[in-house]
């Protein structure tokens, strides 16, 4: 009943959606708000975007058009530099002056009247604000991907950021938060009621249910488990690596499998080397195929997400919500999780996984909790299906947009 009411009322919107996109990122929030307007067959739909940085494969920035769900117009622009460094050198401030303006010329060109403009974070959505005073949408909503206080380390920049935020915060019609944790840490950090602004509504990532189906019990390798995301440091795989000679003494077959790329995989792979653990670490790179990768994931016993603590202040994970996460779950996969996500003592009172303390023995120790019971294992992984089936992508938008 809901998909039909849904589609009864978006198919008769025109929808504006403008973003950056990091190089390489796949199946993040921003592309299933974009999913979720093609399936409902939105009126209009101009979705803009971005990179956040130029490389080799990637588009530059421009634009699409989808009517009733269908492509009718699509155009970006050529890459006009790439950078010389492995690391990928951040957009300058001149790189986002120019981004917002075209941002601004892509909806003028249009030359049509939105009823919703959604930009994701404070440049796009002051943009968003621009346009509404511009009279070419009606409503404008803040989508604030995360709250970090520090989240630069030069102070110009940090505080033009919370400066940014908080105007988003105050004069857009609605601020979409991902966690109620960015709710209570602007209030900390800001000393504003963010009720006395915009109205600020919770709006987590979900997961298509209809596409990801667990595997039975029976085809799951119950002696694997699998990390995938960005290899960074700060995303802890290096201490799931450590523990391996520990684990490896109960379970001689075990399996890690690491599903991801990054900066970080010459250190990780250095590590495993250097720990003579190469038989029991498969590094994947990345998998571009969706289906391949969510059967990878669902096809594993166990998932990981350890997160390294850092810096409270500039660890944008503490008041976040964690896409990696919702990934692990919707393909029905417990998940072995640091303290950090602001969710993770509900997972582990959910029994959908276990928050794990970093040390090397006590990863060991939950790991072969669960690969050492099956009876456990089997009994986690059906309650991570029932947790999973309050965060289907249709269920959480539908709600988040019946005031636009």
């Amino acid at each position: 009943m809901i998909e039909i009411e849904t589609k009864s009322v978006i198919n008769r919107k025109n929808v504006i959606f403008s973003i950056h996109i990091p190089f390489g990122s796949t199946g993040n929030d921003f592309y299933a708000i974009k999913e979720y307007f093609i399936r409902n067959k939105a009126g209009k739909l101009l979705w803009i975007s971005h990179p956040f940085k130029y490389h080799p494969q990637s588009e530059g920035s421009g634009f699409e058009i989808y009517e009733q769900g269908q492509l009718v117009k699509k155009q970006f622009s050529a890459i006009t530099h790439i950078s010389d460094s492995p690391s990928q050198k951040p957009y300058s401030f001149l790189h986002y002056l120019k981004d917002s303006y075209l941002t601004i010329w892509y909806v003028i060109k249009s030359k049509e009247l939105y009823d919703c403009y959604i930009g994701y974070g404070v440049l796009h959505s002051v943009c968003g604000w621009m346009v509404k005073k511009m009279g070419k949408t009606k409503y404008c909503i803040y989508l604030s991907g995360d709250f970090t206080p520090k989240l630069f380390n030069n102070k110009l920049l940090n505080k033009t950021y919370h400066a940014l935020d908080t105007f988003c915060v105050k004069h857009c019609d609605e601020t979409w938060n991902m966690s109620v944790k960015m709710i209570e840490a602007r209030k900390e950090h800001k000393n504003f009621d963010p009720s006395t602004y915009s109205k600020q509504k919770v709006v987590p990532g979900g997961i298509w249910l209809d596409e990801v189906k667990p595997v039975k019990f029976e085809q799951v390798h119950k002696k694997r488990i699998v990390y995938m995301g960005s290899l960074i440091k700060q995303q802890g795989v290096q201490y799931v690596l450590h523990a391996i000679p520990l684990i490896v003494e109960k379970i001689p077959d075990f399996k890690f499998l690491v599903i991801g790329s990054g900066k970080y995989l010459p250190e990780l792979q250095r590590l495993v080397k250097g720990l003579a653990i190469e038989q029991y670490v498969e590094f994947t790179g990345r998998v571009e195929e969706h289906n391949e990768m969510t059967s990878l994931i669902a096809s594993s016993a166990l998932a990981v997400a350890p997160y390294e603590k850092g810096d409270h202040e500039g660890n944008w994970m503490y008041s976040s919500d964690s896409g990696k996460i919702k990934n692990y779950m919707g393909c029905g996969t417990p998940v072995l999780v640091s303290s950090v996500p602001y969710n993770a003592a509900e997972i582990e009172q959910e029994k959908c996984g276990k928050v794990i303390d970093l040390q090397p023995a006590y990863i060991a120790e939950a790991v072969l909790k669960f690969l050492l019971d099956e009876e456990k294992l089997k009994r986690y992984r059906e309650n991570v299906v029932r947790y999973t089936r309050q965060f289907d992508n249709n269920k959480i938008y539908s709600q988040a947009l019946n005031d636009c």
